[in-house]
């Protein structure tokens, strides 16, 4: 029995964990007007940039464009009072720190 217990825990801690955004936050503003801002901020720092809507917010990324190290998604969900914001990339991402900056300015 004790074997099994062994080989159980080795399992469990050898699971994927979920991966957390590095920034979670949220905005008054609608979504259309959070993207269209976030936009800009980007085209201002000569960010790439794709934006992918859905029927509930959307989602802005670079994937490819400064291959796999430096690619990173920005999710936007509607909710009752405006936004919820997720950043997921590599916490040494290039583009990060003009993501945080971009979403900063456009809260």
């Amino acid at each position: 029995m004790l074997g099994v217990s062994t080989v159980i825990l080795g399992l469990v801690a050898a699971a994927p964990q979920p991966i957390q955004p590095l920034l979670r936050t949220t905005t008054t503003k609608t979504t259309s007007a959070f993207a269209g801002c976030f936009r800009a901020s980007q085209e201002k720092a000569s960010q790439p940039w794709a934006f992918m809507p859905s029927d509930h917010g959307g989602t802005f990324t670079n994937s490819g464009a400064n291959g796999p190290e430096g690619t990173y998604w920005l999710t936007l969900q509607r909710s009752l009072h405006g936004a919820e914001i997720r950043l997921y990339a590599d916490v040494g991402a290039r583009p990060v720190k003009a993501i945080s900056e971009g979403v900063d300015q456009c809260r």
